[in-house]
């Protein structure tokens, strides 16, 4: 936000926004002394396919930071203060910078502007010191970002650390000069600068008044246990570091930062056998390519800082989501609430996911369980609520690499409308013209009770002839339109000719294949009154195709029943495959109907039933018969629940 140049009392906003897909809405909220006010609301909608390829130069550059003073990485100083000075450019309003000292923000700093170069700034402070090893950094902030400049480190001599030292053995000429003639010192290990730039230059220490005269601050040891070497190459995006403190007066803070930025106080434990010692030990999650850790420990005596530790790791890649439920691109529902869920493989850290409804972000998750291994290792899961219609769903996952959309799914509420259910059974067995045939009749039977015991209303008619095999489909065929759950089985002799099915009356005379068309009941009669009818649950179930061909054609029938060919709103379930026979059955029931009772009365979905009857009854005869159904049902189906 900026103030308007011509306009007294107004102000200027401007920001880069990603929008998800389908519809996205926006307002403002502002607030001032007196209160706060809202925008109305903008609209704007994004294509679900649309794809925005963002190229580096396309990126807003957040502040560039370049020091002054002083302009190399290590400086021994003769004092415990000294001025710094840094340079500053950004094309965008410089917003703050704020100053760290050993790893604590020393607050916002004032910035000068540089009247002779636009979008340049400077800043200028003089520090004071309390300990011997110092290390400081800036954070300049714009509205393009932020940006952390490179550290600073000070070595101040410890005896202009002492409240009580000697004005003889520390008064300098000036606060930064440089003492000649004398042997350098580097103290605590640390690089003298040598650069001629810097108003703090090297400054050589006697011994017998610096370091001997008075004790050296007992501040924090730190000393990395894992990793044991600088730089350390992953293979994941997580690791574990580990490192020893030794202080002898306690600890009063352990604090983490990874990439510059710090992660908090970190747990330390006591080693019991180390008096004096502490243990560090904490799992990381890193950012693609080099990541660098370093420690800042702090007791009553001060602070002190450790070596950084490098890590370098695989390249970024984006979430990867599947969809769990549902899991076609398009379903049906018949509730309001629908528990959705997918499978996200994100190598790094999850940042977010959002779920999309309609255009709408309708929930936002931004913490997760730990992730497992595998190509899922977020198993994520939402409520959703569905308006009535038609209802478009996205998962879009984001990690450091950036996010991911998932391919569209499209559910169709319809509200949940109380099931009436109807079936039309029929069993033959006792067929004159042909051999009988033992369990059609009580197929016809066991599927009856099972039927009704679910809440069917049932028309059964055994040992049927031709006229009373068409007299019950006419009565079934005229009750349809007062029920929205409809099914028919039939058990018994069935056969195709010229490519059409045919179920067999008991008093059929079939002396040639082109009799079926006057002696037996075609099967699309049935199939075709259902398809008037393709918003409700259509059925059909065909135990037929028996072993037992008539054997006066003379050049006999084709084997089992041809694939059928319909539309929608209907199931066929066919008792064995395209062009196969199916067994009678060795006991009171067809090994069909009898394992297909049992399933019906699991609850689970219709699909599930077939399926699972199909499995058991090609192991049950050894792989020689196994059923079939062709679904074109328009949603799912429970028999029972």
């Amino acid at each position: 936000m900026e103030p308007s140049p011509t306009e007294l009392g107004c102000f200027i906003i401007s920001k880069t926004i990603n929008f998800e897909p389908g519809e996205n809405s926006l307002y403002i909220a502002a607030v001032n002394n007196a209160g706060s006010s809202k925008s109305e609301k903008i609209f704007f909608t994004v294509p679900d396919n649309l794809q925005i390829v963002t190229t580096k130069t396309d990126l807003p550059k957040p502040p560039a930071i370049a020091w002054d003073t002083p302009s190399g990485k290590n400086t021994a100083l003769k004092s415990s203060s000294t001025n710094i000075k840094a340079s500053i450019k950004t094309p965008f309003r410089l917003t703050s910078v704020v100053l760290y000292l050993n790893g604590v923000s020393q607050g916002e700093m004032e910035i000068k502007s540089l009247q002779n170069e636009p979008n340049s700034y400077t800043i200028e402070k003089t520090i004071n010191f309390k300990q011997v090893e110092n290390n400081i950094y800036l954070v300049a902030i714009s509205l393009a970002g932020n940006t952390t400049s490179e550290s600073r480190s000070f070595i101040c001599p410890p005896s202009s650390l002492q409240k009580d030292q000697l004005t003889s053995q520390t008064a300098p000429k000036t606060s930064n000069e440089v003492v000649n003639n004398q042997p350098a010192k580097q103290v605590a290990n640390q690089p003298i600068s040598a650069s001629p730039e810097t108003r703090n230059e090297v400054v050589a220490i006697p011994p017998a008044k610096s370091v001997t005269a008075q004790p050296l601050s007992a501040a924090p040891v730190i000393t990395w246990t894992s990793p044991s070497s600088p730089h350390t190459t992953l293979d994941t995006y997580n690791g574990t570091v580990k490192a020893k403190i030794k202080s002898n007066s306690g600890i009063k803070s352990v604090l983490l930062y990874l990439n510059g930025i710090s992660k908090g106080e970190a747990d330390i434990q006591p080693l019991p056998a180390e008096p004096g010692t502490y243990l560090l030990e904490k799992n990381i999650n890193f950012s693609p390519g080099e990541n660098s850790i370093y420690l800042v420990a702090t007791n009553n005596e001060g602070s002190n800082k450790s070596d950084e530790r490098y890590f370098s790791n695989p390249a970024a890649i984006p979430p990867v989501i599947t969809w769990s439920n549902p899991n076609t691109p398009n379903s049906l529902a018949n509730t309001e609430s629908l528990v959705i869920s997918a499978c996200i493989n994100s190598p790094t850290e999850l940042k977010s996911v959002k779920l999309l409804v309609n255009g709408n972000i309708l929930t936002e998750d931004n913490v997760f369980q730990a992730a497992a291994s595998g190509d899922c290792n977020i198993n994520w899961q939402s409520t959703v609520i569905l308006r009535e219609g038609d209802n478009s769903i996205f998962i879009i996952a984001a990690n450091v690499a950036g996010s991911t959309t998932s391919v569209k799914r499209s559910i169709k509420f319809q509200p949940a409308i109380a099931e009436k259910r109807l079936a039309l059974i029929i069993g033959n067995s006792d067929y004159k013209n042909s051999a009988t045939l033992k369990n059609p009749v009580n197929d016809a039977n066991l599927m009856e009770g099972t039927l009704k015991d679910i809440g069917f209303e049932v028309i059964k008619h055994l040992n049927a002839g031709k006229d009373e095999m068409m007299s019950a489909i006419r009565e079934f065929e005229n009750k349809i339109a007062n029920y929205n759950v409809a099914l028919f089985y039939y058990a018994g002799h069935g056969n195709q000719v010229d490519g059409k099915n045919y179920l067999i009356p008991i008093d059929a005379k079939l002396e040639k294949p082109t009799d079926c068309r006057f002696e037996a009941v075609e099967v699309d009669l049935i199939v075709e009154e259902f398809e008037r009818y393709q918003d409700n649950t259509n059925i059909v179930i065909l135990d037929a195709c028996r072993n037992n061909p008539f054997a006066s054609w003379a050049r006999g029938g084709e084997a089992g029943f041809k694939m059928m060919s319909f539309t929608s709103g209907t199931i066929v379930a066919f008792a064995t495959s395209e062009g196969t026979t199916a067994a009678d059955g060795k006991g009171a029931n067809g090994l069909y109907t009898e394992e297909l009772v049992k399933q019906i009365l699991i609850p689970q979905s219709i699909s599930s039933v077939f399926m699972n009857t199909r499995v058991q009854v090609r192991k049950l005869s050894g792989n020689t018969q196994v059923p079939l159904e062709v679904n074109k049902l328009n949603g799912d189906f429970f028999f029972r629940k």
